[in-house]
């Protein structure tokens, strides 16, 4: 336990480090409405990008073999558009809340796939969503995509990991934290969200949870993607997706010499409900000037090389692996990159 917690605070002091230097607050919100942009343009073709018109007609699960950028249309405001949502909850002696997106004409008669995303090492639940009811600039990104027909319509919950706001990184043992946050979501979080808006989960007990996991997803950026590892190493029978970004494993980090953690966790619970390799999907992003970047790549090798029993690589079909990873060429540790690569995953769901 005493090395566990020695290898996550590692982890943390790297992630903080790169954090103070390089993460963006999303802080701006734009009031202007305008109407949704014409999808022959979603995408930016500069610098060898590819166009989303050409690429993401989805027969299947197929999705395109680099990451596409999210042009600057995009980024602005849509008619229909629904204001975020908070929802509060309780888990032990502390009050939580988590920002909720919903999409654009939201229809409570009509299921929806969902997706919890966790933000860095600072962050809090309006890492990616600003306050409630607040214009964001990843918000308008999923707007423009989901009326465009880039992506399905999804709800997408934004967490906060700590306890409360005046928990931080060093305050606890992490090793703690990890297991009350898997907690929480597990019996907590999702029974809350998804009693209030809808999802594929006929009800919220667990045989409920376990019975839509192919339609919910796990996702973080920074510490939050190190999270979601640990979440879908963990909770396989809560969830069918996961989206790492710019992070590594908690106890994969351990002087650049990577254990077997996470995969022989997964390959343990996938055995325990009977799942196999065909029920799970993972989209892995890194930027190449991230803090992350050395990280992730020893983790996806170790995957690629001494887990094949488990992980089957695809560039651009879901039918034809379970994981696929993907790399931007000079992006840093940032949330304009975060928002480019879970947009980019979410094409493959």
């Amino acid at each position: 336990m005493r090395k566990f917690i020695c290898i996550i605070s590692a982890f943390l002091i790297m992630c903080l480090t790169g954090c103070s230097g390089q993460e963006e607050k999303n802080s701006s919100f734009v009031q202007t409405e305008i109407s949704g942009v014409d999808i022959s343009a979603a995408y930016d073709t500069s610098s060898g990008a590819a166009d989303i018109s050409s690429e993401i007609k989805k027969e299947g699960k197929t999705f395109s073999k680099e990451l596409l950028r999210v042009k600057e249309e995009y980024k602005q405001p849509v008619k229909g558009s629904v204001k975020t949502r908070k929802v509060t909850y309780t888990h032990k002696d502390h009050t939580k809340n988590a920002i909720v997106y919903l999409p654009p004409e939201y229809d409570k008669s009509h299921k929806y796939n969902i997706v919890y995303i966790l933000g860095g090492v600072t962050s809090n639940e309006r890492a990616f969503f600003g306050q409630e009811g607040r214009e964001s600039e990843f918000k308008n990104i999923l707007d423009n995509m989901i009326l465009n027909g880039d992506i399905d319509p999804c709800i997408v919950v934004n967490l906060a990991f700590y306890p409360s706001e005046d928990i931080q990184f060093g305050d606890e043992a992490l090793s703690v934290l990890l297991e009350d946050f898997n907690e929480e979501l597990r019996d907590v979080i999702i029974p809350a969200v998804e009693s209030k808006y809808t999802t594929y989960a006929e009800s919220t007990s667990p045989e409920g949870i376990r019975a839509s996991r192919e339609h919910r997803g796990i996702s973080g950026f920074s510490m939050g993607g190190a999270v979601a590892w640990n979440t879908l190493a963990e909770d396989i029978d809560y969830f069918s997706l996961c989206i790492p970004m710019a992070a590594g494993s908690f106890e994969d980090y351990d002087n650049n010499n990577y254990n077997s953690g996470i995969a022989e966790r997964l390959k343990s619970n996938m055995a325990s409900f009977g799942y196999d390799s065909n029920d799970f999907f993972i989209f892995a992003c890194e930027g190449t000037e991230d803090v992350t970047y050395e990280k992730m790549e020893q983790l996806i090798s170790r995957f690629r090389n001494s887990y094949t029993d488990i992980f089957k690589f695809t560039d651009d079909d879901t039918s034809k692996g379970n994981i696929t990873y993907k790399v931007k060429q000079g992006a840093k540790h940032e949330y304009s990159n975060a928002y480019e690569y879970f947009c980019n995953a979410l094409t493959a769901w």
